[in-house]
C-alpha cells in the first residue's frame, strides 16, 4: 500500500494530469506525469478499467502489482509530481514480477529516478 502523501486523489486533479501530462507507453500500462510547482512527494493514481479487464479481482491483482513496484521505488523518487497509471489489456495476465520491471524501467525512461549511491 502507498502511503498517504503519495496518493493522488481527487477528480480534479486527475483530469488535471491526462489534460496536460506528458505520455510514456509500456506493454502493460501507460504513464501520464505532470510537474508541480511545490516540492512535495510525487503522487500516483492508478486506473484499470472494466473495459480493460472485466473481473475485478484480475483489476485488484493488477492494482497490486503496480502499487508494490511504486513502494519499492519511493525513496528515489523525484518530488513535485503527478502521476497516473493507465492499465492495458495485457495486464491482468502478467505476473508481478514483470510489472515490476515495466515499472522501473518507465520510471526510468521518464526521469522520474533519481540515482544517489553516495
Amino acid at each position: 500500500m502507498l502511503p498517504v502523501e503519495n496518493r493522488l486523489r481527487g477528480y480534479k486533479l486527475i483530469e488535471n494530469v491526462k489534460k496536460n501530462g506528458k505520455f510514456f507507453d509500456s506493454k502493460f500500462f501507460k504513464l501520464l506525469i505532470f510537474k508541480r510547482e511545490d516540492q512535495d512527494p510525487t503522487r500516483f493514481a492508478i486506473v484499470i478499467s472494466t473495459k480493460v479487464l472485466k473481473h475485478a479481482t484480475l483489476r485488484n491483482k493488477a492494482a497490486r502489482g503496480l502499487k508494490e513496484s511504486l513502494r519499492r521505488n519511493l525513496t528515489l523518487l523525484v518530488p513535485s509530481f503527478d502521476c497516473l497509471l493507465i492499465g492495458k489489456v495485457g495486464i491482468g495476465h502478467a505476473y508481478t514480477q514483470d510489472l515490476m520491471t515495466d515499472m522501473n524501467m518507465m520510471l526510468e525512461k521518464a526521469k522520474l529516478i533519481k540515482w544517489n549511491f553516495w
